[in-house]
């Protein structure tokens, strides 16, 4: 479990700023091929001519925790501090099993499915039933041709 928050004086439209800058580009790459997740509060952080955008925010990578994160200015500065505020619960949901799908096993096995004909029906029973006989041999396929990701850390809560 990792936690950043600070003043990064990093701008990218991702997390709210008008424009992005060189390292706001470099950073923003590093958080996507990182799943790092971005809290960054829905109002500036600094103020300035030509200058107001949001600087201050939390990177956060393996926190199954949820939290909000809020921009208060209670100083009289240029510069809003942050709140990072974590609730107390005790209801953590774990997040859902990844999986890692092998789409050719998966083309190449539903291209055995001769099931392609386009079904005809009125009642309601009816559709549901052809709806069950289309989504079922797909959701089999997928479950065939996907296996889980492996994760190098596990998520905190």
């Amino acid at each position: 479990m990792t936690v950043l928050v600070g003043d990064f004086n990093v701008k990218h439209i991702s997390w709210g700023c008008p424009f992005s800058n060189t390292r706001g580009n470099r950073l923003y790459r590093y958080i996507v091929n990182n799943s790092i997740d971005v809290f960054a509060p829905p109002t500036l952080t600094r103020f300035g001519t030509a200058s107001a955008s949001i600087i201050d925010y939390a990177l956060i990578k393996n926190l199954n925790w949820l939290c909000t994160i809020d921009s208060f200015s209670e100083l009289s500065s240029d510069l809003n501090p942050v709140n990072l505020h974590f609730p107390r619960t005790t209801n953590f949901k774990l997040p859902p099993p990844q999986l890692n799908t092998i789409w050719s096993i998966f083309s190449k096995t539903s291209a055995n499915y001769e099931n392609c004909y386009i079904p005809k029906a009125s009642l309601t029973h009816e559709m549901d039933f052809q709806v069950s006989d289309l989504t079922t041999p797909i959701l089999n396929v997928h479950a065939s041709a996907s296996k889980p990701t492996n994760h190098s850390e596990l998520p905190f809560v």
